[in-house]
């Protein structure tokens, strides 16, 4: 007789795949994007289509951290309480909230709000949520465009560029919150995040930079 086995499926790798692949792209784009613009190579629609893209995948690795902050926190919390608890009791919870009252609930500790995971948690949430909730810029004189749009994607860059940094603050409190916890998320980032992020701004450095 088949035995039926309850298994948590979620797309934590999956996310963790995406932002370590955009965030990688963005920054090699990014220094690339400044050679080039020192040199006068690119001018007009070049440059705007280059710094476009660019901005892309900077939007993919904010969006996609944040993504897998929830994504994971959501599946801890099914996995170490109960499905049907979290669903019913934790997911209106906003996330920073999760990361606060989850492992408090598990573990008897949560994310501590005067830390660096979770002042990066609160920026990242602040960007993603104004790409996903898109508002137009403000009227302003065609001489002002460039200044006011420069400081909005400025925002956006920031957090692209901590994105992995956010992560590994994020899991290495985990650890110290719950030793016991064992997970792809915790077990990659603590291990390997850092030398990934490292790793990425390197390449960024030493890369001639095609666009």
């Amino acid at each position: 007789m088949p035995v039926k086995v309850y298994v948590q499926h979620g797309y934590v790798e999956n996310f963790l795949s995406i932002v370590i692949g955009s965030h990688r792209e963005f920054l090699a784009r990014r220094s690339s994007l400044e050679r080039w613009d020192a040199s006068g190579r690119l001018t007009g629609d070049d440059f705007l289509a280059a710094y476009d893209y660019c901005l892309e995948q900077a939007f993919s690795t904010v969006i996609f951290a944040i993504a897998l902050a929830e994504a994971y926190i959501n599946e801890y919390a099914a996995r170490r309480i109960s499905r049907s608890y979290a669903e019913n009791y934790l997911d209106k919870l906003d996330l920073r909230s999760k990361w606060v009252v989850i492992p408090r609930i598990i573990s008897g500790e949560g994310l501590p709000t005067d830390g660096a995971a979770f002042r990066l948690l609160k920026s990242h949430i602040s960007v993603r949520n104004e790409l996903m909730h898109h508002k137009p810029m403000k009227e302003v004189d065609s001489s002002e465009l460039l200044s006011v749009r420069d400081k909005r994607d400025e925002k956006v860059i920031d957090a692209a560029r901590n994105s992995i940094l956010l992560l590994c603050e994020l899991a290495e409190a985990m650890k110290q919150i719950d030793p016991d916890e064992d997970s792809y998320f915790v077990d990659f980032l603590t291990k390997w995040g850092r030398k990934v992020h490292g790793e990425h701004i390197k390449e960024a450095a030493q890369a001639d930079g095609d666009l």
